[in-house]
């Protein structure tokens, strides 16, 4: 080992700062070229792969983002990192990628994008549908239905200020969706340069919840981009989404017909609604949303009233069998502060943000509608919009509300299509039901909540297997 590199290793493990005539990733290439095993309890430096990305030196990128052995959990080849979006706002998304396990190169592409707002993605990986699920005791077992087994998954921190994503900078965070959209835009493009074999792969976009709103956004960016976008994007995915609000609030018929509430509490939460079309269409946002908020308490230290716990008992509004929220979502939490975990993902000692400053920048946002990006999507695109048959927050009748009110062009071949069942693959089990006109597809997926994929893994991953292969639901 030279000298140089003795002083740096000894400089990066003693967490002395370095001088600001020394280049970050130029310390990272030589401490990860060290071949020495990381010490114990070091959480490693963030990689920044942007510069290596501005120099050219795109292997070097590729070879410094690959995910080692994670701890406790068994080993599935991946890859993370961090991209800066804006210089100006020092605004960097992270990200993890995990190559399908079936090892096809041609294998589609899934780019996840979990809700909240600024909820970490690392929810969708270790919760929802990623390879790995993390235990109580900090074990973590590979996921039987794993979305990765046959596709190409990117799990990225979005917006910037959620998870391991970061700005330094006020002006960093968005404030609504086409500042989401420009920095996921941005992300991409590098992604592509330092993954670019995986370019010419088809390329969806897939969300649940707050994502209803991210999804539409990013496709409507991609599709008007000028120039092109150099991506082979074939459609998107929405779970439980809320995409326009002003036309998914009849909670009070939805919640009565359920016997959560009686006929007197039905007017309350009614009148509730009403308030938040209200102050939709004068163009009072915050208002809006904090009357919706009461009515799911979506964020329920915010609520006041709660109405789904002082009417149905209910602290948890994703799942009509639930009234507490699972203890295993809350798993990952203490797992992403091992140091191990970190060196191993290239995050070092970065805070790992909790949703609220996001959520907070995005508040005049939340009851905004992108129903015409999303309408000028379902005529150019594949399109799957899917609700879990027993969420209370965004259900299925609210979602096809907002549905019979969207002007697109099969509108009326939509609501006149006749729905069909569906059947897990190669049983008669019914997995859910379907309404599919062209390229469109809406989805009821029978026992599952606001979390499909959690509560209903193999449902979900025929779902999305036959729609991206184009494989007939019934």
């Amino acid at each position: 080992m030279t000298a140089l590199n003795s002083l740096l290793s000894f400089l990066l493990a003693s967490n002395v700062t370095l001088p600001n005539s020394v280049n970050h990733t130029e310390v990272l290439h030589v401490q990860k070229n060290l071949k020495e095993p990381p010490l114990a309890n070091d959480p490693g430096q963030p990689l920044f792969l942007t510069p290596y990305i501005e120099k050219g030196d795109i292997e070097t990128a590729r070879a410094l983002s690959k995910v080692e052995k994670l701890p406790n959990a068994p080993h599935v080849p991946s890859y993370s990192g961090l991209f800066t979006v804006n210089k100006k706002h020092d605004s960097n998304m992270f990200f993890w990628f995990f190559p399908a396990q079936n090892n096809d190169t041609n294998a589609p592409i899934i780019m996840w994008l979990q809700g909240g707002p600024g909820s970490s993605d690392i929810i969708g990986l270790f919760v929802i549908n990623g390879p790995y699920i993390v235990r109580k005791n900090l074990t973590v077992e590979l996921r039987s239905h794993t979305w990765a087994k046959e596709f190409n998954v990117i799990y990225v921190d979005n917006p910037v200020g959620t998870g391991f994503s970061f700005t330094n900078h006020d002006d960093g965070y968005s404030k609504d969706q086409d500042h989401v959209a420009e920095n996921l835009y941005e992300f991409l493009q590098q992604f592509f340069k330092v993954f670019h074999e995986y370019a010419s792969n088809d390329f969806y976009v897939v969300g649940e919840s707050y994502g209803g709103k991210y999804v539409p956004a990013i496709a409507y960016k991609i599709h008007s981009a000028d120039p092109p976008a150099q991506i082979k994007f074939k459609g998107i995915g929405i779970g439980n989404g809320l995409t326009d609000p002003e036309t998914q609030l009849n909670y009070s018929d939805y919640y009565y017909q359920l016997g959560l509430v009686d006929r007197k509490q039905a007017e309350v939460i009614r009148n509730e609604t009403e308030k938040a079309i209200g102050h939709i269409r004068k163009g009072n946002f915050v208002q809006a949303r904090y009357h919706f908020n009461n009515v799911v308490q979506d964020v329920p230290e915010e609520a006041n009233p709660k109405y789904l716990l002082q009417f149905a008992g209910y602290n948890y509004g994703y799942n009509f069998l639930q009234t507490e929220e699972p203890e295993d979502h809350s798993y990952y939490e203490n797992y992403v502060e091992l140091p191990e975990l970190r060196n191993a993902i290239h995050v070092g000692n970065l805070t790992f943000n909790g949703p609220k400053k996001v959520r907070n920048y995005l508040i005049p946002d939340v009851m905004k509608s992108v129903k015409s990006k999303l309408a000028t999507v379902m005529d150019n695109y594949k399109v799957l919009i899917y609700n879990g048959q027993l969420d209370l927050t965004l259900p299925y009748v609210l979602m096809v509300d907002m549905l019979n009110k969207l002007e697109w062009k099969l509108n009326d071949e939509y609501k006149n299509a006749e729905r069909k069942i569906w059947k897990l693959d190669g049983t008669d089990e019914v997995a859910g039901y379907v309404h599919n006109v062209g390229d469109f597809y809406h989805v009821l997926v029978r026992s599952a909540g606001h979390m499909v994929p959690y509560e209903q893994p193999e449902y979900a991953l025929d779902m999305i297997t036959r729609f991206i292969n184009g494989k007939p639901y019934a």
